[in-house]
């Protein structure tokens, strides 16, 4: 039995040591067990039809449906044979050894008990993180992970014909780290399609050197397109990916992406692109750096620097989002946290996009200083003393500049009055500016505001209870709640417009909202044991001073703000949120997405709706009321006309998936903008994914490009160098 115990032993082949025991559990067949084994831990079970020894030449032979077993391995073969002096041992016959992560068969199986080293003649290793097989006559265990294979074939497909698989020379295959091969063959169906003389593969380790899978495809404004990158990880903590981006009608674009990351609280990626573009006969590039450390365990600074030429999203990038984006903001930040609140520093450019737009006029902050404090609780009492303070800096190449300094204290008490919470607030905020204008002299001007207020809201809830059905309950919650503010202003009548600070005024403003919440409660045994069912919120506010008129009428009201949320179990959601002008009879705005998923989830599919007349205007609703807080609702009949004109949004989304089958997913999504009448952008994907491989079809339609991307993933080679 010792022999099969050592073959066992010592090709496990994926750990490093395996226990062997001193005790056997003999099944139907004969069983025995050698007792000068060392080193024992976990139990063994033995079966054979046969056993014999020979004195001879120390020598154990098992014959006939050898199976030993041992905590999760099991070795099986024909015959088996061990020498006690030198420790050889050899497994023949349909041999097979199968392991918590691996599985090996092979004709024959040598090993030495002693080295633990040893060959493997005609067999295939497989390994089932990953799924990688590796075959190869022989396969030779020249180290505790390594492995040396002459005429060598390596794959994760499970076919006995697979779809691809790379044949070569010699494979040298660390289970812990990469497969080093020579004279490699990539085959798809069994077409040679590419010789490399040199190839690395990583193995169980996702961070490896080595060139990404190539990708490909056609644009009418780039041409044929070709992505090819390198990923260069040095050490854990570090990685650079290498990008050469070549476009046949624009030119070869060069991009580096380098990663660093010392700790969760100690990171960089600096990010560059550039191209010279033979189309618009200039040169295109984008820079960007993302920073971030915690100096001590109160100072920590970030910093998110941009840099490009204006075209370079609208014509170079392949997200929506990044198409449409007007400005690029760079920003740096200091703060320093404190129990009471906190101190900052911040710098802000911000560059235009739009080539029609003049930089010379945007306002940058440069650099901005300021001390919060964030509800400081005095006198162990629920009164609350809150700070916001700033000293900015505005710079324009052209018009006002200057500087602004921004102190705003206010108190609040926190009381509960059965069940009804309040929260009276009183403030004072003083502006004062320094400023410089190109076409008049140097001017300074301050402002004082004193406000007041008080927020109250409660919950009100009723609990509606089924005695049979999949529902047992359900849990209608009704929040309304209610602000008041007064703003009284003092001095000021010469201000700039740098941000929403410079706007504030005096107010006399009353606001509330409505909220309505549905909570369903299932019995047990239902997927999702509560769920939020539906929410309809409604919110309001009242100017009495209300010096906004549309045309001759005053406006008291602002819109009606409505949000709707809905869910129906896991398939149907709906989310809508829409502003109602009481004296125009009009929308001023509404967004709507309305999705539905399959009870099976093999498809999908969704509409939307983003329809606006000002679509820079906001609301504020109680939660968020201040009397400090610019009201952005109320516009002057020539901003609405400017917004109706200029501003308005209105285009529908339609977006869909369904899965065919076990392989192919198909997805889409339109853009149609109805203000215009014209279809904004059609995106398209088809994916076809097998158990080894996958393809992937990108389709992309806008009134200025089409482009067509396809990328072949051969799943287990995440990186290849050649």
């Amino acid at each position: 039995m010792r022999l099969i115990l050592c073959v066992l032993t010592a090709m496990i082949m994926f750990a490093p040591v395996f226990p062997v025991s001193h005790a056997y559990a003999g099944g139907d067949n004969i069983g025995g067990a050698i007792k000068s084994i060392a080193n024992v831990k976990e139990p063994v079970t033995i079966q054979a039809d046969s056993l014999r020894y020979d004195r001879k030449t120390d020598t154990y032979f098992a014959e006939g449906h050898v199976k030993i077993a041992q905590k999760g391995y099991t070795l099986t073969s024909e015959k088996a044979a061990l020498n006690e002096k030198t420790g050889d041992a050899e497994a023949s016959g349909k041999a097979w050894l199968v392991s918590p992560d691996n599985i090996v068969f092979a004709d024959v199986i040598k090993v030495n008990f002693n080295t633990k080293l040893g060959v493997i003649e005609k067999g295939n290793i497989l390994v089932k993180k990953g799924n990688y097989h590796i075959r190869g006559n022989p396969l030779e265990k020249v180290g505790e992970q390594e492995y040396v294979i002459k005429d060598g074939k390596f794959t994760t497909c499970d076919a006995k014909s697979p779809f691809w698989y790379m044949r070569a020379r010699s494979l040298d295959v660390r289970m812990d780290k990469d497969v080093f091969a020579k004279g490699a063959v990539f085959y798809i169906k069994g077409v040679p399609v590419l010789y490399m003389p040199y190839v690395w593969l990583p193995m169980l380790k996702p961070r490896t050197s080595g060139f990404l899978i190539p990708s490909g495809g056609y644009s009418t404004k780039d041409g044929a397109r070709i992505v090819e990158s390198y990923y260069w990880a040095p050490v854990g903590n570090f990685d650079s990916t290498l990008t050469l981006d070549y476009r046949s009608l624009r030119g070869l674009g060069v991009a580096d992406e380098i990663r660093y990351a010392q700790n969760k609280d100690t990171s960089l990626r600096l990010y560059g692109y550039y191209m010279r573009d033979r189309i618009i006969h200039s040169d295109r590039y984008n820079v960007s750096l993302k920073y971030q450390d915690l100096f001590t365990s109160d100072l920590s600074g970030r910093a998110d620097i941009n840099l490009s030429d204006k075209q370079f999203f609208r014509d170079l990038t392949d997200t929506a989002r990044e198409r449409t984006q007007r400005t690029l903001d760079s920003n740096v930040w200091l703060d320093d946290l404190q129990d009471w609140g906190r101190g900052y520093f911040f710098g802000q450019y911000t560059e235009g996009l739009d080539p029609t737009q003049n930089n010379d006029a945007i306002v940058q902050r440069l650099p901005e200083a300021g001390l919060n404090v964030v509800k400081k609780q005095l006198l162990n009492q629920p009164l609350y003393l809150s700070l916001d303070s700033a000293a900015t800096n505005f710079y324009k190449v052209k018009g006002v500049s200057g500087g602004r300094f921004d102190a705003f204290p206010s108190l609040s008490y926190d009381l509960n009055l059965s069940g009804l919470d309040l929260e009276p607030k009183v403030g004072y905020r003083e502006t004062a500016y320094d400023l410089t204008d190109d076409n008049s002299p140097k001017y300074d001007d301050e402002r004082g505001l004193f406000g007041a207020g008080i927020k109250a809201q409660t919950d009100l809830y009723k609990l509606y209870r089924f005695d049979s059905g999949p529902l047992q309950g359900v849990r209608h919650t009704f929040i309304p709640a209610i602000a008041y503010d007064y703003v009284l202003r003092r001095g000021g009548t010469n201000f700039p417009d740098f941000d929403g600070i410079d706007t504030y005024g005096r107010r006399d403003m009353i606001a509330y909202s409505l909220t309505n919440r549905f909570v369903l409660k299932y019995r047990d045994g239902a997927p999702s044991p509560r769920m939020d069912f539906l929410t309809v919120k409604f919110s309001q506010f009242y100017d009495f001073y209300a010096d906004t008129f549309i045309g001759a009428r005053r406006r008291n009201f602002s819109s009606l703000y409505g949000e709707v949320s809905y869910r129906s179990s896991s398939r149907l959601t709906l989310n809508n949120d829409f502003r109602y002008d009481f004296y125009q009879g009009s929308i001023r705005s509404v967004d709507t997405d309305l999705r539905y998923d399959s009870k099976d989830k093999l498809w999908h599919a969704g509409i939307g709706q983003r329809y606006s007349l000002d679509a820079e205007q906001t609301f504020m609703s109680p939660s968020y009321f201040d009397f400090f807080t610019p009201s952005t609702d109320f516009a002057s009949e020539f901003l609405v006309n400017k917004a109706e004109e200029e501003s308005t949004v209105d285009f529908l989304t339609m977006d869909g998936g369904v899965k065919l089958g076990t392989h192919w997913d198909f997805s889409a999504k339109i853009w149609y903008d109805l203000h215009t009448g014209n279809l904004r952008e059609t995106d398209g994907s088809a994916t076809y994914s097998s158990q080894c491989w996958g393809l992937t079809f990108d389709y992309f339609n806008s009134p200025t490009r089409k482009q067509y991307m396809v990328m072949l993933n051969l799943k287990g080679i995440g990186n290849v160098k050649f």
